[in-house]
């Protein structure tokens, strides 16, 4: 961010760029990670049965998941997930009668691993 701010002080546009694409793929990793984070939270929080937590941590989930939509890859102006998988990630989550109550571990397991595949991310440090 330093840099990039004295880039654009030099009118050094093309380091600008460079700093500015850093920072969107940071700030996208960023969003990945708090994802996969909270639904594995609220996932072992649901099978010990902690239920405030589960709805706090899911519902920050939910937050994160509906976020990738915007993210954006490096270098271009795509983002690694498209609205419509956005909408089906949150679709299979909320797959049931009671929505979060009631999310599935393995709905919570398969929307983890392809986020984290998505950023070349290991789940298990992800969800640390």
């Amino acid at each position: 961010f330093k840099l990039g701010r004295a880039a654009i002080a030099a009118k050094d546009y093309t380091v600008r760029d460079e700093q500015a694409e850093i920072i969107k793929e940071n700030v996208s990793k960023v969003i990945a990670v708090r994802a996969v984070h909270y639904l594995q939270a609220g996932k072992a929080a649901l099978a010990n049965q902690e239920f405030g937590s589960a709805f706090h941590d899911l519902s920050e989930g939910f937050g994160f998941v509906y976020s990738l939509q915007f993210t954006r890859k490096p270098n271009t102006d795509a983002s690694y997930f498209t609205k419509a998988e956005v909408d089906a990630f949150i679709d299979s989550i909320l797959a049931n009668d009671n929505g979060l109550w009631n999310a599935s571990s393995t709905t919570l397991d398969e929307v983890s691993s392809k986020i984290s595949d998505a950023f070349g991310l290991v789940l298990t440090e992800a969800a640390e």
